[in-house]
């Protein structure tokens, strides 16, 4: 059993362990993406607005904003949170995923994108395309970028779970060793450790987000999520965010979709399917557990980053031990 995980582990780790970095080291950058760059826009995020302010019609709304959107960007909807009249409107841009152009909603004009917006895009492109992505993305479309970082992310679960076999004690003495790091025999006793250690450490965490992960890649995957929790699959063909009487706008027509309450108001098939969607989201990003679990899951990730690194740095101290050289005498 042990050499089945230790071949396993080896393995898929050379292969895969660059893009394992990458895709950890931007989730740790995602994981707390909404503080980061409300902090640096908070005048843009929070409008002023006196008593008796309402908000502009959906087709008032929509009918100012267009002009102002940037040329070649395509306008799928308007998302207005009505739970909060002091928030601004978000613009989803078919070009730029969840990069919102931030709007009035009293005034109907175009603050553009926030600071930091543009960059953490790129970020969340890295994270779930290498930077490659797919002209329909949303509609389930793979390309190498998207394909890499699907098949790396299942075998990380396939990494962690032969992980935890080798790492698995014989005794308690040996329990103790590999719970701590070792900080006063050397260098390569270090990385041993932190690798040994810290990795069993977030195994968890970094199991749900490596399993949960595929889901929006694979079409099979899916599935077979939705079968091991016994979820049944929508069959309307629609993909996407809530919006009035579904998911998403297959013919691009716009529209201003009111948050606050829209999932009450769908089918029940589709509430479930959004339910399954949001709950396997929750585990991805740790948002099951509020700020807690979202501050412990960006630990994890960046832990999981460092990994694949000391794991590299052991795999080549084993095939290139380094010996001492003879001390000469001066007789």
């Amino acid at each position: 059993m042990r050499k089945i995980a230790n071949f396993i582990h080896r393995w898929l780790g050379l292969v895969f362990g660059v893009f394992i970095a990458v895709i950890c080291l931007t989730g740790a950058l995602m994981g707390l993406q909404d503080e980061i760059i409300h902090a640096v826009n908070r005048d843009l995020y929070h409008l002023n607005v006196s008593e008796g302010d309402k908000p502009l019609e959906d087709s008032v709304l929509i009918a100012r904003v267009l002009p102002q959107m940037p040329e070649g960007l395509t306008l799928l909807r308007i998302e207005v949170d009505d739970s909060d009249p002091t928030a601004v409107a978000k613009a989803r841009v078919m070009e730029l995923g969840k990069s919102d152009f931030l709007i009035n909603q009293y005034t109907g004009e175009v603050y553009g994108q926030p600071w930091g917006g543009k960059f953490f895009q790129k970020v969340k492109e890295l994270h779930r395309f290498l930077l490659n992505t797919p002209k329909n993305y949303q509609g389930g479309q793979l390309s190498p970028g998207r394909l890499i970082v699907a098949i790396s992310t299942i075998c990380c679960s396939l990494i962690l779970i032969s992980g935890i076999v080798l790492w698995w004690p014989k005794n308690r003495k040996m329990l103790k060793t590999r719970l701590q790091v070792n900080t006063k025999k050397g260098f390569r006793r270090f990385v041993y450790d932190s690798h040994v250690s810290l990795g069993i450490y977030v195994v968890l965490f970094l199991l749900l987000m490596s399993l949960t992960g595929p889901i929006k890649s694979f079409k099979w995957y899916e599935k077979a999520a939705r079968a091991v929790t016994f979820q049944t699959e929508q069959q309307d063909g629609r993909r996407g965010g809530p919006g009035p009487g579904g998911f998403g706008n297959n013919d691009r027509k716009v529209e201003v979709a009111h948050m606050s309450g829209a999932e009450e108001q769908m089918p029940p098939e589709i509430q479930k399917s959004m339910r399954f969607q949001n709950g396997f989201q929750a585990l991805h990003f740790g948002t099951w557990g509020g700020m807690v679990t979202r501050i412990l899951y960006v630990l994890a990730a960046l832990i999981g980053a460092t990994l694949p690194i000391t794991g590299y740095y052991i795999w080549w101290k084993r095939k290139h031990p380094t010996n001492k050289p003879k001390e000469s005498s001066n007789e």
